[in-house]
Order: C-alpha cells, then structure tokens, then sequence
C-alpha cells in the first residue's frame, strides 16, 4: 500500500497556533476511519502538522477534521487527491461557542394559554378561548318589593 503524506499549519482565532490540536482522517460524518495507518496528528509548538495517510484511487470520501482544544470549535475539509496542504484556521470553525451567560426559560402550552386568557383543554391538547359575552343583568329588589333591572345605566322597575 502507498502513502501519501499531507501537511498543514493550524492557527487559533487570535492568530497564534493551535499547539496540541488533533488533526485526524475522519468519515464525512466525523468518524475517525480506523485501520488507515494513522491515528492522526498533534500540531506543534510552530503551529505545523504531518500525517502520513493510505493514497487510493477513486472518489474516497475522507475529510480531515481538527477540534480546538480551548474551544470545542471544529474544522474540517475533504480531502482532494491533488492537495496535499491543509491550513487550519479556526477563525472560520464551527461548533461550540463559549457563552458568558445562558438563560433558559422553558413553559408548557398550557401555562402558555393560561397566561394569554385562554383556557387548556387538557383532552384535546388545545387552547381554547370563550367568546366575549354580555354579562347577566343585575336583578335588585328594592325597598318597595320591586324587582329594577339596570340595563345600560338606567332603572327600570318591574312591578
């Protein structure tokens, strides 16, 4: 079996090198490919790195992949078999981003509903809101035995 060896330099977002990355020949998924020969990379104090890897023919899918140790970022390429040069640069890696603070705020649809008027049928998993009714008339008796009815602000006795 050939090989062919790919090189590359690794550098973190600050510009300085990513010394003790792991640079390694992954699956398009992420999945170290095992039984290649290599277990990889580690990026040294100039922020360079070698690997020795199997050469074969045809469209193989492999992809190197570097995760910043600081950070938890990654980066990763395909590898193309006319490059044999990989710079790394973590200006550009996606993943983990590191957050001063977080704060989480998790409600149910009920609680939800709740807090909109509604009312959660529990049943039906919905939110259901009543149409707006008139309110019941206020009936009074009054001193007399007469039974007034308020409608629009105004008495109305009934005898």
């Amino acid at each position: 079996m050939s090989v062919k060896t790919i090189t590359g330099t690794a550098i973190l977002k600050d510009g300085t090198p990513a010394i003790g990355t792991k640079v390694m020949l992954t699956t398009n998924t992420g999945k170290p490919l095992i039984g290649t020969g290599t277990g990889g990379a580690n990026v040294d104090i100039d922020g360079k790195w070698s690997m020795k890897i199997p050469t074969i023919s045809g469209t193989e899918n492999r992809w190197i992949k570097a995760n910043d140790i600081t950070t938890g970022a990654f980066w990763n390429q395909k590898l193309d078999s006319n490059v044999s040069n990989y710079p790394i640069d973590f200006k550009h890696a996606r993943g983990v981003q590191q957050l001063n603070e977080m704060v989480v705020v998790a409600k149910s649809s009920e609680t939800e509903c709740k807090e909109k008027g509604g009312h959660w049928n529990a049943v039906t998993k919905t939110c259901e809101f009543r149409s707006a009714t008139k309110p019941e008339p206020n009936l009074n008796l009054n001193q007399n035995q007469t039974l007034k009815r308020e409608i629009g602000g105004r008495e109305i006795g009934f005898g």
